[in-house]
């Protein structure tokens, strides 16, 4: 990815732009209550011990605390909308107890010391390490006077953004995803049928999401929910990383101009992000690069511009 003209790869891109990328709870949220800590399967007999970072789960003798399950959620769609916590608990706690169950296998083989495997760790942490070093470099070049200037140039005074009362109905499958849209299709009940069905969150209101803009949806059911007509069903499923969605939209309204703190963490980031370029530029500064061809012979590294 090409930010001010500078390369950043897609894991560090992301970081930095994800936090203004919010999705609706809709996307995200199971049906019913939350669960307790340990509350999947035959976990539930677990006790949380008292401290800053609680026991979740333990897989053999891997614990998962909660931090992890924390950044887990923070890395699903949605993770940091209001409401994120208890409707990903169950979600980001299976992943994280299959992922422990399937790293333990991994090491039983031997996979944790093969060579290859190794050097891909490495390039893992090197990641973790540029994105942790974007987002700090990137924040301490921000301040407020910067985010205030940049409200009253582009948000104080318009029109809010557009808004569009939207439905969803979330499934496993795709398969089940079809049905639902069949049903719906010859006549049968939106809000009847999630609340039979439905995975999501707004189960319990028939599916209603109420007014959601675009920003805070995620890519893929933005596109599809705010090109539908109102009363409109979407006429296939939308797939997204937590199952299958049945989308419906209703009427669309202006929303009242943002306040500043209401905008603050979205003009953060899209400060962030512009400051990206020059924190690079200060790395290379800073660094010493040497780059080879193919048969060893030094050259001058690649432009950046180049990067795909």
């Amino acid at each position: 990815m090409i930010i001010s003209g500078q390369w950043l790869s897609l894991p560090a891109a992301a970081a930095i732009l994800g936090c203004i990328c919010g999705v609706s709870l809709a996307q995200n949220a199971p049906s019913g209550e939350p669960a307790p800590p340990g509350a999947v399967g035959s976990l539930g007999s677990m006790t949380t011990p008292p401290g800053p970072d609680p026991l979740v789960a333990q897989v053999g003798d891997q614990q998962i605390h909660m931090s992890d399950l924390t950044d887990e959620i923070r890395e699903l769609p949605g993770g940091g909308s209001p409401g994120a916590f208890a409707g990903l608990y169950n979600i980001a706690l299976r992943r994280l107890i299959d992922r422990k169950a399937v790293v333990a296998q991994a090491v039983r083989i031997g996979l944790a010391i093969d060579p290859t495997v190794v050097r891909h760790m490495g390039e893992a942490s090197d990641t973790v390490l540029e994105e942790a070093y974007l987002q700090k470099a990137t924040t301490d070049r921000v301040t407020e006077s910067m985010l205030l200037a940049r409200y009253q140039a582009e948000i104080a005074g318009k029109p809010g953004p557009q808004a569009v009362h939207g439905w969803a109905i979330l499934v496993p499958t795709e398969a089940q995803a079809t049905d639902i849209i069949a049903k719906l299709t010859a006549g049968a009940d939106f809000s009847a049928l999630a609340h039979q069905v439905s995975k999501d969150g707004s189960a319990h209101a028939g599916g209603d999401l109420g007014f959601v803009q675009r920003a805070n949806l995620s890519p893929e059911v933005g596109a599809v929910l705010f090109e539908l007509r109102p009363d409109q069903v979407a006429p296939y499923p939308v797939p997204t990383p937590v199952g299958w969605f049945v989308l419906k939209a209703g009427a669309r309204q202006t929303t009242p101009t943002p306040t500043f703190a209401e905008a603050h963490d979205r003009l953060l980031a899209e400060c962030q992000r512009d400051a990206v370029g020059a924190v690079i530029a200060a790395a290379l500064r800073a660094a010493a690069v040497q780059a080879y061809d193919a048969n060893g012979n030094v050259t001058a590294p690649p432009p950046q511009d180049d990067a795909p």
